[in-house]
């Protein structure tokens, strides 16, 4: 399935300042629509991948994917170009302790935890 977009987030990439470490992840980002299922948020900045899908305009420093690490699941969004403007998307979440899961803890090692705890070991 692709992407759909994620109308209630801001239209703008985050900040990692944004995403407060020292918080709950649930408190993390008060605009961001987290829920208290969410145990560690993960992000990447567009310095980080380098994706040619997002404006020039947008710093190096931006938060441009971000995983909400669940106790069950991750569920992966990203500020990317998607119809016709650049905006969040959401994936299919990807279940933990499958193969698909598996796999999205390999990516995750490029990613910083920002807040809360991960059961990554």
């Amino acid at each position: 399935m692709s992407p759909r977009p994620v109308t209630e987030w801001p239209d703008r990439p985050m900040t990692e300042a944004e995403i407060q470490t020292d918080l709950d992840p649930v408190d993390a980002s008060d605009p961001l629509p987290i829920d208290d299922a969410v145990l560690g948020v993960w992000g990447v900045t567009q310095a980080q991948i380098q994706r040619g899908s997002i404006p020039e305009t947008v710093s190096e420093t931006a938060v441009v994917d971000l995983v909400l690490e669940t106790p069950t699941e991750y569920r992966m969004y990203s500020y990317v170009r998607h119809d016709r403007t650049t905006q969040w998307v959401a994936y299919e979440p990807e279940a933990k302790r499958t193969e698909g899961g598996d796999k999205f803890e390999s990516i995750l090692e490029e990613y910083t935890l920002l807040a809360g705890d991960s059961d990554i070991a």
